[in-house]
């Protein structure tokens, strides 16, 4: 890991290894350029995925260094045009190695189960592409959250979403081997904008999610290209080649995940159509964790020959499935057609229950990973029962006069439904697994936005619904399937089933998104867990006096 601190990360290659540009004695080579600087405070926005950001004007406006001659002052310069593209790159020099190895060893041992799309066992920090482990250290330093580990975070991943951009050349032909770990360090960085609590992150986030998904959708198509040239010639018989094709291949299978899990975030967060349209019941798996980190090619032979019979699903690509349908939503309720976009909404519904009664058993089975996995389930069904917009537009998130009338109308009579029941029963199971969280864990990508999605329907249900809302005892698992396969699966207990099904008064969903919103002011090093839970707290407090956030 030497020279990690004198990387130029506009001036080199992508495929090149580290370059050491300034002497290893270096004064400056563990601090930014001028010494640490701290960001200005910011003031919290209350709506993490309000679409409306305020552009504030550059503090340094660009000026021309060209001296207009008299007379001609009004004239366009070429010189001060060919400027204004050359916009000056900040100076990014690193923090100190101990830092940057922190960084890793933190993904390598806590992190890497959120993103799980670098094959650990043959990662080399001194020998990968720069950018994906600059990425890998940026994602680490939000999760370790001090305010330096902070400040380098946001420096880290504006320098690096920059140097993808600068770099990538879609005229040339590059090898797999060049275009794989930037892809990797793109989709890392996705992470990170879903996970930092910030808007300008969450819209980056969006615009580069289709130029990701597009180059992974290229890459696949080369690496084809290349087995099928492979394939013609004679087989190989060399295990260690082998082996290397195998993890090439799972890696861009693994990346197809994160695409399809970030498509169905993003439409999910923002409640827009997924710049991908998604076959949830068709996403390709992933192999197992344990094979794809075998250490050795004689290791990853044997755990071949175990698992002979078709794998279960590991949790990641479990996960890809579920945003599968959230993204299906997110086009469905996009039509300008009312009644085809229930259709098909109640069409995809039935697809998931169907899904979910046949997979339960895999959505429970893992204990490292189940909470994660259900609880994602559970806020796929929340999102096809109800129209998450509207409920944020009822709460201000647009403005204060961005909800009519008509619309809280709706949602008044969508509280007095056994669609509003069957939700609010979803988003008390939510709010069983988030208590289950461990001070030690590290939760997915999906947890927190799920969380604030329960959160918020509770607390809207509290106000909406009729007082005697519970006073008609419906038998949810005779209804609706799902109830009744999470019961046979035995994962909550009895009392837990039965508090979840049979007591939804809305003094209990009141009680409820209190708590879920002191919950997610703690859960985990994600920021944008705090983020939400200062918007739930609001709402729930404006909801009280009746009065729109703004």
């Amino acid at each position: 890991m030497e020279d990690l601190g004198t990387y130029d990360l506009f001036n080199a290659c992508p495929g090149n290894p580290w370059l050491p540009l300034r002497p290893p004695d270096d004064q400056h080579s563990g601090h930014m350029s001028g010494g640490p600087q701290r960001p200005p405070i910011e003031i919290p926005q209350r709506w993490f995925n309000k679409r409306f950001v305020d552009l504030q004007p550059s503090s340094r406006p660009f000026t021309s260094q060209t001296t207009l001659m008299p007379g001609r002052e009004h004239e366009i310069s070429r010189d001060a045009l060919a400027g204004s593209l050359r916009k000056q790159l900040p100076d990014v020099t690193l923090p100190s190695t101990g830092f940057l190895n922190r960084c890793i060893r933190m993904f390598s041992t806590q992190l890497w189960h959120i993103i799980p799309i670098v094959h650990l066992p043959t990662f080399r920090p001194a020998q990968t592409n720069p950018l994906l482990l600059l990425s890998i250290c940026s994602l680490s330093a939000l999760a370790e959250g001090s305010p330096d580990a902070l400040y380098h975070a946001e420096r880290l991943f504006t320098a690096i979403n920059k140097a993808i951009l600068i770099s990538s050349q879609p005229s040339e032909v590059v090898s797999i081997e060049q275009t794989l770990p930037i892809l990797q360090a793109a989709a890392i960085g996705q992470t990170y904008a879903l996970l930092s609590g910030k808007t300008t992150d969450l819209m980056l986030s969006q615009l580069y999610h289709g130029p990701l998904g597009f180059g992974i959708l290229a890459l696949e198509k080369l690496m084809l290209q290349s087995r099928a040239t492979e394939l013609s010639m004679s087989p190989s018989l060399d295990p260690e080649q082998d082996w290397s094709k195998w993890i090439q291949l799972q890696t861009v299978i693994r990346l197809r995940n994160a695409i399809q899990i970030h498509n169905g975030e993003i439409s999910a967060i923002l409640h827009a159509p997924s710049t991908f349209r998604s076959d949830p019941v068709n996403v390709q798996t992933a192999a197992p964790d344990a094979l794809f980190l075998a250490k050795t090619p004689a290791e990853w032979t044997a755990a071949s020959s175990r698992n002979v019979s078709v794998p279960l699903p590991v949790p990641f690509s479990l996960c890809a499935v579920i945003e599968g349908f959230i993204a299906a939503v997110g086009h469905a309720r996009a039509t300008p057609f009312a009644e085809v976009g229930l259709q098909t909404t109640q069409a995809l519904l039935a697809m998931l229950c169907t899904w979910f009664d046949d997979s339960i058993q895999l959505l429970t089975s893992d204990s490292a990973n189940k909470l994660s996995v259900l609880m994602l389930c559970h806020s796929c069904y929340i999102h096809m029962l109800c129209d998450m917009d509207l409920f944020e537009r009822a709460c201000g998130r647009d403005g204060a006069q961005a909800a009519s009338t008509e619309e809280k109308q709706t949602i008044r009579d969508w509280a007095s439904t056994a669609d509003a029941r069957r939700a609010a029963c979803h988003a008390f199971y939510i709010q069983l697994l988030l208590e289950r969280f461990r001070l030690s864990d590290v939760p997915g990508m999906h947890v927190a936005r799920s969380s604030w999605h329960a959160g918020l329907l509770l607390a809207v249900y509290s106000s909406y619904a009729p007082i005697t809302a519970n006073a008609e005892l419906w038998k949810l698992e005779d209804t609706f399937s799902e109830f009744n396969s999470v019961r046979k699966a035995k994962y909550y207990t009895e009392q837990e089933w039965t508090s979840a099904t049979c007591d939804i008064t809305p003094e209990r969903c009141s009680a409820a998104s209190f708590a879920m919103a002191a919950i997610l002011r703690r859960l985990g090093p994600w920021r944008n867990a705090a983020t939400y839970a200062d918007t739930l707290g609001h709402v729930i407090d404006l909801l009280e006096r009746d009065e729109p956030l703004t």
